[in-house]
C-alpha cells in the first residue's frame, strides 16, 4: 500500500485551509519538512484554551435548553431542539477529543514520525503509479475543503436565523421583556462562541482524518516491507534475521506505545461519528422543509460524508491485524525451509499480533479485525525444535 503525494497534501491543505493566526493546534504540520510538529507551549495553547472554552459555553448553553425542556419550563420548536443537540455533540466531540490530543500532544507528534522513518528504514516509499486514480487522497482533500461548511455556512445562518443557544435562551426561556442590557453583553461572547465552535469542529475532525489515515497507511506499508523481506529468514544468517525481526520489534513497539492516545482516540471518533451520522441523516430526511437553505444543504452532505470516511478509515484499521496475521503465518510455512529453525522459532515466539484496539479509561471494548476471529497463535502449537 503506497502513501502517494497527494495523502502527503492532504495535510499541507488542512495548513492552508486553517491558518496558524488563529491559533495552532497541539500537533501541527510541517509540509517543508514533512514532520508532525508539537505546538505545546504557552503562547500557543492561549488560543486553543479559548476555543476549548468556547465549546464549553456553548455546550453548556445546550444542556439548558434541554433540560428546561424536559422539565418544562419553555416550549421550544423541535429544529431548535435538534440544532441544540447538534451544537451539544460538537461541543462534547471537541472538549473529549481534544483533551486526549493536548495531553500526548508530543507523543502523537512523535509516533507519526517514528511510523514514517521507520517505513522509509525498512523499504523507503515506491514509486506510486501515476496511472492509478487516487481515490483516498483525493478524498481526504475533498474533507479537508468540505468542513469549511461548518464555520462558513453553519455557524452564520444560525446566527442569522437566530438558532444559537444563546438567541434560543432569550426567545423561549427568558423572553424579550426579562431581557436587560446585561443579559444582551453576556450574549454577545456567546454568539460568537457558536462560531468558534463550528471552526474548532472543522479544524479537528478533518485533523483527525488527515493523520489517522496517513498513520495507518504508514503502518500497513512498514507490514507489507516485512512480508516482502521474509524470505531472508530461510537464506541468510542469524546477522540478517536479527536485522529483520529488529524491524518487526520497532514496529510492535511504536504501536504499542501509542496505545494510550490511539485506544481512546479511536474509540471516540467511531462514536462521535455513529451519533453524527444518525443526527445530519434525521435532519436530512425530515426536517428539509423546516430548515431552510443554505443551512439544510450541510446535513445531507456530512450525512454522506460521514460513512465515506468511515469506509476509508475501518478496512485500514482491520488491515492492520490482518496483515500481521498474514505475516505470521507466512512465517509458519517459511520455518520449514529454515536452517535455524530453533533459533528462528524462538524469534518469532518472542513477537506478538499488531492491532488497533477501541476503548476508554484504560478498558479495550474491540479489537480492529475479520469478525468470529479466534486468536490462536499457531507457533504455541508447535513443539519446541531443538
Amino acid at each position: 500500500m503506497v502513501v502517494t503525494s497527494l495523502m502527503w497534501k492532504s495535510l499541507g491543505t488542512w495548513v492552508k485551509t486553517f491558518p496558524s493566526y488563529l491559533g495552532k493546534y497541539p500537533v501541527g504540520w510541517s509540509a517543508a519538512n514533512r514532520t508532525a510538529i508539537c505546538n505545546k507551549t504557552w503562547k500557543t495553547m492561549i488560543p486553543f484554551f479559548i476555543m476549548m472554552m468556547s465549546s464549553l459555553f456553548t455546550g453548556v448553553a445546550c444542556v439548558g435548553i434541554l433540560l428546561s425542556q424536559i422539565f418544562d419550563l419553555a416550549d421550544y420548536p423541535f429544529k431548535v431542539i435538534i440544532i441544540s443537540s447538534l451544537f451539544l455533540t460538537t461541543a462534547g466531540s471537541i472538549i473529549t477529543v481534544n483533551s486526549v490530543v493536548v495531553q500526548n500532544a508530543n507523543s502523537i507528534a512523535l509516533f507519526f514520525n517514528r511510523i514514517e522513518n521507520l517505513a522509509t528504514q525498512l523499504g523507503g516509499f515506491p514509486r506510486e503509479n501515476t496511472l492509478h486514480f487516487d481515490i483516498v487522497g483525493f478524498t481526504l482533500n475533498v474533507v479537508v475543503v468540505s468542513y469549511l461548511f461548518l464555520p462558513v455556512i453553519v455557524g452564520p445562518c444560525c446566527l442569522y436565523l437566530e438558532l444559537d443557544p444563546a438567541m434560543s435562551l432569550r426567545n423561549y426561556l427568558i423572553g424579550e421583556k426579562n431581557w436587560s442590557q446585561f443579559l444582551n453583553l453576556v450574549a454577545i461572547p456567546l454568539r460568537i462562541s457558536s462560531l468558534a465552535t463550528c471552526y474548532e469542529m472543522a479544524r479537528l475532525f478533518s485533523w483527525l482524518i488527515c493523520f489517522m489515515t496517513l498513520a495507518l497507511h504508514l503502518l500497513i506499508s512498514c507490514v507489507t516491507f516485512l512480508q516482502n523481506k521474509s524470505i531472508r529468514l530461510t537464506i541468510w544468517g542469524r546477522i540478517a534475521i536479527d536485522q529483520y525481526f529488529v524491524g518487526f520489534r520497532a514496529l510492535e513497539i511504536t504501536v504499542i506505545s501509542s496505545s494510550h492516545f490511539t485506544t481512546p482516540m479511536v474509540a471516540l471518533v467511531m462514536l462521535i461519528g455513529i451519533i453524527g451520522t444518525v443526527q445530519c441523516n434525521f435532519v436530512a430526511l425530515k426536517m428539509h422543509r423546516v430548515i431552510h437553505l443554505p443551512l439544510y444543504l450541510v446535513f445531507p452532505t456530512f450525512g454522506v460524508l460521514l460513512p465515506i470516511i468511515a469506509m476509508i478509515m475501518m478496512p485500514l484499521m482491520i488491515a492492520i491485524f490482518e496483515r500481521t496475521k498474514e505475516l505470521r503465518r507466512r512465517w509458519q510455512y517459511l520455518l520449514l525451509l529454515c536452517k535455524l529453525k530453533g533459533y528462528v522459532l524462538r524469534k518469532i515466539r518472542a513477537t506478538r499480533h499488531i492491532g488497533i484496539y477501541g476503548g476508554l479509561m484504560h478498558n479495550n471494548f474491540y479489537i480492529w479485525s475479520i469478525p468470529n476471529y479466534q486468536h490462536i497463535d499457531p507457533f504455541d502449537m508447535l513443539d519446541s525444535v531443538p
